[in-house]
């Protein structure tokens, strides 16, 4: 389960910085409907209740009940308790033996599928002695399984998890493979056999210790700072159940101590086939794929089951044995057994269930939440999380999918509130509010997350609390409800529309989760007609009674009239530094601060939200601004495009120029339905920084992120017209590149008269006097298409955007915040310390420090981002679902109208003018460092980086490439330019067909991608699985498209004691491939497999092409053409093991040209607030938060950067 946010143009989250929560979250959701989904997406539990209707009732139906005064309410009452249909083609069962499956074809990507087997045992099923044992269980029973090594190199992806609730085994494959004769060979039959050896693994003393040393090496890598703060979360969330002494990673000390029998006793008694349940998702033929599970699963036998205590896991067996404070009477009205309330609870005594119900008559409730308070000297910034607990709420009827629509509207309301709230002067750099179902957890979780600096929590504390208290005291306004109905019916249309094209991997999510929540399941088609029931039928003041619910935690928590927060967890640094003087003096945050803070914000009397209502416009530009402004500009197009062709056939690439130098690139793809893509990009980035103003650049696509003020509108105005009209928008900058990145809806996103409903189930003939017409209110008809909306934008982000400095503001504390994090975190340090070597110290490849941010203007970051969006450098790139004719004369108007711009001097970008990489250092002790972090646990990182060829094939002009040339080759005077002239230097005799193949424009991208792949299997086999020095090793290729050059780096966790043995590990696995174990065959084929796998993938996705096709007509990029992306999969094909030796000659792997750091904590003596972590609570490793400042980072001391 994700968690998305409704931020159409609020950036997403800075890197480096996470909000930890109980579930997965990801940052800018890809629109309202999978807001909507982590309420009420999914399946219906196998065999739970009667069979499902496969009919809804109709808008005619719902329409007259609401029309009917005395009848409405019982009527309506009766319509919604419909039973929600389930999706038409999943296929469930249970084998004689008790394995529960579950099957859906999905043709998304076609000829591939996801089978995945997920045991129910888990680190919640651990024994106090068994800490860390589901975990292990699994290491051995995948890692050590012949049939799952019979996987490797036929394309597929396979791995598995542990968490609290249980244990996940997965295949995801292509549904045929070319055995040795090149025949096909189906998949399935495959995974299902290693998948099925999973449930009689072999256990053998070798693979124990194996897995025993990767496990403790995971532990050092896991242990981040952003992992231990989870821990203090879980930990505090789960406090009166063991859910806070199950780390899946276990504790160090069992994990040491257990024999082999320890750990075949703990898979005898979880691995069974009636613990276990299978989901296939995929290309597939449902009828072959249950008698392939029959097949394969049928001959196992049941275990016996013991009787299990009353916890909820009787609710479903997808939970964790776990009770929780609602548990049990009439507040947890879902589950199936009344759970005793004198059931053993951890750390607090329990409360009945009536502590939990909101009608209190005496008002004293136990108000008793106790702040935790997690203080260190690395954490940078203060994060404050709020939490309450309720049970999960199974969605089958439309009363209930109606409810948790209400609760969607609600949320969305407050973080659009909160979004507001965060642009002038906000006490928080970010802050989010969101209520989803866990199933790891087997509860819903309401959580309020903040992120700010240390001086202004109290600030950031209190805006926050008080905010939800208005919402739930007030609720929200009918045009706030008009807003969220309708932007919810357009994306539930969009949704719609995805029908089959959803990817297998987000149906597999979603089905997973909702069996084990107990929601139905249903296709896209029906899920919209059911959001279009329930959406016409809600009022503003049902959706605020809900929202007063969601709210009650904190609306009446002074009052005592329902339950407390379920936990409060704040995290902050032990020591800020004052920004004058850069002294760093303690910082210090209590129990008893925080809640007197939160008691302060819950008192203060409030007012109703009394924004007035903002003028959203239908459109951005009215037919007779744009009128005019066609006939002032006179756009036209080129006829010549140069060198390459205006149409490709073979894939469907439209290549067209403007007449004021604006390149145009589009392609109609119907694999996204209604969506569309677009990305503009700018050739320079932070290249062009000037030397005195460092960070300009990246600053400076930030603040417009932040901003977005465009022509006469606000950026309030645009921001709501985005969310009006599902719209998404992305600025960055790289080292070369400033990106834009749209993402729309392509048709109209009105609810006029283009809105159609999604099945017959809802095309009831239903009068205007019901239903405003033929298809809603036309007061709500958009002006425009989503198409002609993403180009109105972008014409104004390029001629009239508003550069404003409290967005500049906003992005230089973002900025400033992740430089501290970087600089401070034991990953970031030795990071940063090697680029300092990479690059000799240029500035415009490190961290912003924070006195250069501090020193930017407006004016600065103006200049610098304006200067690279001139048109004659501009080229534009769009993929979706629209007709060529249209987006042309988009374009055409749009695109056309921008006025001319030329670059100065050609802005340091000319045709075919690679810059130059700044110069590595040459002194061998700025080379191989060391960089030492103070840290209250022992871990280290390994670093290697050195120099490759760029994306095209240009080499770095400060590296010697002939010291790989074979003995006896020289190149003259001058070193090769490019790879095609060094590898005709090394290879002179060559047959054509390789000429021609190294010739190709892709031919240096693919080879060092391929050499990627191999280098990454070689590292694991090497050091993980032969040296059993580490848990995992990350080789990594970064290539440059403008510089000369690009380069790797290797990352790998370590122990420190373990960590100069791991970078010989690594240095010898380089030096292998080039000698005694070079490139093989097998390497080479399944590196192939994985990159053609990958390409066939992503290219259902719009995005993926904008970025295939970015380039093709910029002068800076002389060498890209169209041949590239016409060529990609048969170029992959055609790469040979020599062509992959000769290539690894142009990479810096010997040890006189990579520069190497360490990054090793030095452990500090446990002080500060080490008593609030109970022993064992935290794993790995018994973490005791540091008060004290032990020493200092010597990078951050010398420069501050």
């Amino acid at each position: 389960m994700r968690r998305q946010e409704l931020r159409q143009w609020v950036p997403p989250k800075p890197a480096g910085k996470r909000i930890t929560s109980m579930t997965e979250r990801s940052a800018g959701g890809a629109g309202l409907l999978k807001n909507l989904q982590g309420l009420f997406k999914g399946a219906s539990m196998t065999g739970a209740g009667k069979p499902k209707s496969l009919r809804l009732p109709t808008i005619q139906e719902v329409h007259q009940a609401m029309l009917a005064p005395e009848e409405a309410p019982t009527r309506l009452a009766e319509l919604m308790q419909t039973d929600l249909p389930e999706h038409p083609g999943l296929k469930k069962g249970v084998l004689p033996n008790g394995l529960r499956y579950a099957i859906l074809r999905n043709a998304a990507p076609p000829g591939r599928f996801d089978a995945f087997l997920e045991i129910f045992a888990g680190s919640a099923d651990e024994l106090e002695s068994q800490q860390g044992m589901a975990h292990i269980v699994e290491h051995i029973s995948y890692m050590g399984s012949r049939k799952r090594e019979r996987l490797f190199g036929t394309g597929s992806q396979t791995n598995a998890f542990t968490d609290f609730h249980h244990t996940v085994y997965f295949a995801c494959c292509p549904v045929d493979t070319l055995n040795l004769l090149g025949r096909p060979r189906p998949m399935l039959p495959m995974a299902l056999d290693a998948l099925s050896e999973v449930l009689e693994a072999r256990f053998e003393e070798s693979r124990l210790e194996k897995e025993r040393a990767a496990i403790l090496s995971e532990m050092s890598m896991v242990n981040t700072m952003d992992y231990r703060v989870e821990c203090q979360i879980l930990a505090a969330l789960h406090a009166e159940n063991k859910l806070a002494l199950r780390f899946p990673i276990g504790k160090e000390e069992l994990i040491r101590s257990w024999t082999l029998g320890d750990v075949k006793a703990f898979h005898r008694t979880h691995y069974r086939p009636d613990n276990a349940h299978l989901y296939i998702v995929g290309d597939v033929d449902v009828g072959q794929a249950e008698e392939m599970i029959r097949k394969y699963f049928g001959h196992l036998e049941a275990g016996g089951r013991e009787q299990e205590p009353p916890t909820l896991k009787l609710q479903s067996r997808h939970f964790p044995p776990v009770t929780h404070y609602f548990s049990g009477g009439k507040f947890d009205r879902f589950a199936d057994a009344s759970l005793p309330a004198e059931l053993k609870t951890f750390g607090r005594s329990p409360r009945t269930s009536e502590d939990s119900v909101s009608d209190k008559a005496d008002g004293h409730a136990a108000r008793d939440l106790t702040p935790r308070i997690f203080q260190h000297e690395n954490i940078q910034a203060f994060s404050f999380h709020l939490f309450a607990k309720r049970p999960i709420e199974a969605v089958q009827t439309l009363a209930d999918y109606r409810r948790s629509v209400m609760k969607r509207i609600a949320i969305l309301a407050l973080q659009i509130r909160l979004n507001v709230l965060a642009r002038d002067d906000p006490p928080f750099t970010f802050i989010e509010f969101n209520q989803l179902d866990s199933a790891r957890e087997a509860c819903a979780v309401c959580n309020l997350d903040v992120l700010a600096e240390p001086e202004k929590w109290e600030k950031a504390v209190s805006l926050a609390v008080r905010e939800i208290r208005r919402l739930g005291m007030y609720g929200l306004s009918e045009s706030e409800l008009n807003r969220y109905i309708t932007a919810m019916l357009r994306d539930s249309t969009q949704h719609a529309a995805q029908g089959e094209r959803i990817s297998n991997s987000d149906q597999l999510n979603q089905l997973m989760e909702s069996i084990a929540c107990g929601h139905v399941f249903m296709e896209p088609t029906q899920q919209c007609d059911a959001v279009e029931l329930v959406l016409k039928s809600i009022t503003v003041e049902e959706v605020n009674e809900v929202a007063a619910e969601i709210c009650q935690h904190l609306t009446d928590y002074a009052s005592g009239a329902s339950s407390p927060p379920s936990a409060c967890v704040a995290t902050c640094p032990s020591l800020t530094r004052d920004r004058a003087t850069g002294v760093s003096r303690p910082f210090h945050i209590t129990e008893g601060e925080m809640l007197r803070v939160i008691e302060a914000a819950a008192r203060e009397p409030l007012e109703p939200n009394n924004e007035e209502d903002m003028e959203v416009p239908d459109a951005l530009m009215p037919p007779e601004r744009v009128e005019a402004m066609v006939a002032a500009t006179k756009p036209s197009w080129k006829d010549d495009v140069g060198l390459h062709p205006s149409y490709e056939p073979q894939t469907g690439i439209h290549m067209k120029r403007l007449q004021n130098g604006i390149r145009f690139n589009y392609k109609v793809s119907r694999a996204e339905s209604h969506r569309g893509c677009l990305s503009i990009k700018f050739p320079g980035g932070r290249m062009l920084e000037a030397k005195d103003k460092p960070g300009a650049v990246a600053v400076g696509t930030r603040t417009m992120q932040e901003g977005g003020a465009l022509g006469p509108w606000s950026r309030e105005q645009v921001e709501l017209f985005c969310v009006d009209n599902l719209m998404m928008v992305e600025i960055n900058s790289s080292e070369d590149w400033i990106a834009m990145d749209f993402t729309f809806p392509t048709k109209s996103v009105s609810d006029g008269d283009d809105f159609s409903f999604a099945s017959a189930a809802l095309r009831g003939s239903v009068g205007a006097e019901a239903d405003g017409g033929a298809g809603g209110d036309p007061e709500r008809k958009a002006a425009v298409t989503g198409l002609e909306a993403i180009f109105q934008l972008v014409h104004l982000i390029m001629t009239e955007f508003k550069w404003e400095n409290d967005a500049l503001q906003r992005a230089k504390k973002l900025y400033a915040q992740g430089h501290d994090m970087t600089v401070n975190s034991l990953e970031g340090a030795g990071a940063e310390e090697i680029s300092k070597s990479m690059w000799d110290g240029d500035l415009r490849f490190l961290s912003i420090a924070r006195e250069d941010i501090e020193d930017l203007t407006l004016e600065d970051v103006k200049e610098a981002v304006m200067a690279q969006m001139t048109t004659d450098a501009t080229e534009v790139s769009i993929v979706g679902d629209f007709e060529g004719e249209e987006v042309e004369e988009l374009a055409l108007k749009y695109l056309g109208s921008v006025p001319e711009s030329r670059r100065a001097d050609g802005g340091g970008v000319r045709e075919g003018m690679m810059m130059p990489l700044p110069p590595m250092v040459t002194d061998p002790a700025r080379r191989f460092m060391q960089v030492h972090l103070p840290d209250s646990n022992p871990r280290a990182f390994v670093y290697v980086s050195g120099r490759t060829p760029n994306r095209w094939g240009y080499m770095p002009s400060s590296t010697s490439a002939t010291g790989a040339l074979p003995a006896g080759v020289t190149t003259g005077n001058e070193e090769p330019r490019r790879l095609v002239d060094y590898l005709a230097k090394v290879a002179p005799d060559a047959d054509e067909a390789a000429k021609v193949r190294r010739h190709q424009p892709g031919f240096p991208f693919v080879s060092l991608l391929l050499i990627q792949e191999i280098m990454n299997r070689r590292l694991f086999s090497n050091i993980r699985e032969k040296k059993q020095l580490t848990y995992d090793a990350n080789f990594r290729w970064h290539p440059y498209d403008l510089y000369e050059g690009g380069w790797y780096s290797v990352q790998i966790a370590a122990s420190p004691e373990n960590a100069p043995q791991v970078l010989h590990a690594c240095l010898e696995t380089f030096e292998e491939l080039k000698t005694d174990s070079p490139i093989s065959h097998d390497n080479l084929d399944s590196a192939k497999k994985v990159i053609v796998n990958k390409h066939n993938n992503e290219a259902q996705l719009n995005r993926y092409w904008t970025d295939l096709m970015s380039g093709i007509q910029l002068d800076a990029l002389p060498t890209k053409d169209i041949n590239f992306v016409r060529d990609f999969l048969p170029l992959v094909q055609s790469i040979t093991v020599k062509d992959l030796q000769l290539v690894l000659g142009t990479i810096q792997l010997d040890e006189s040209k990579i520069c190497t750091c360490l990054a090793i904590s030095e452990t500090t003596g446990a002080g500060g607030n080490e008593d609030v972590v109970e022993e064992g609570m935290l794993m790995p490793q018994h973490i005791k938060p540091g008060g004290g400042y032990a020493s200092t980072i010597p990078l951050a001391a010398e420069t501050g950067r």
